[in-house]
């Protein structure tokens, strides 16, 4: 197995580090997706039978803070593997990671793939461009990308920068005897999941 992580100065791999065995199984490109001429010489080098794409500028207010990063990750990160399997790895099968928040707030529930895109945030107008341009190269290059809509998904590695996270660290603050209130950002009602059912669908 083969990876891609942007270059760290701890040149760390985040919750890849607590699983060691399956570490040692993958073989890691340090790189930025941004690079177009990085993006190409690793595809063009491994040839992969399938391309998992889950790069991201993930966080809704980081993409109003900094939208142009975000557009740069999401969008050109896209744009350059599908041109480099266009070119040179047509048969990669491509799974591109979408997101739910490309429905924006929408007026019916549940969603399925007819309900209409209204995306309401950087992010979201990012992923909708990634989207569309996986929609786009399948049907002009004949190149095999499956747009997947993730709704959240959660797991026992999940970042203490997200909201289960914050809910769960809060109380156990409070349960040992501290007085910090837990501050949440914009609340919705959501569905939830998890990680390893949407990774066994997903393969």
């Amino acid at each position: 197995m083969y990876g891609i992580a942007r270059r760290k100065s701890d040149m760390t791999l985040g919750n890849l580090e607590s699983e060691p065995e399956l570490k040692k199984q993958i073989y890691i490109f340090w790189g930025d997706i941004t690079d177009s001429l990085f993006v190409q010489n690793v595809v063009k080098q491994v040839k992969p039978d399938e391309l998992y794409h889950l790069a991201s500028q993930s966080f809704v207010a980081l993409s109003f803070e900094n939208p142009s990063f975000t557009y740069d990750v999401n969008i050109k990160g896209t744009l350059h593997i599908l041109n480099v399997l266009k070119d040179s790895s047509k048969g990669t099968r491509m799974y591109n990671a979408a997101t739910s928040e490309l429905f924006g707030k929408p007026s019916t529930a549940p969603q399925n793939e007819k309900t209409p895109f209204i995306p309401k945030s950087p992010y979201a107008i990012a992923k909708l461009a990634a989207y569309w341009t996986a929609v786009d190269y399948r049907e002009a290059y004949d190149i095999f990308v499956a747009n997947g809509i993730l709704f959240n998904h959660e797991s026992e590695v999940r970042g203490p920068e997200f909201v289960t996270r914050k809910i769960t660290l809060g109380v156990a603050r409070i349960y040992h005897g501290s007085n910090e209130p837990i501050t949440l950002g914009n609340l919705a009602r959501k569905d939830w999941d998890y990680a390893k059912d949407y990774v066994k669908a997903c393969s």
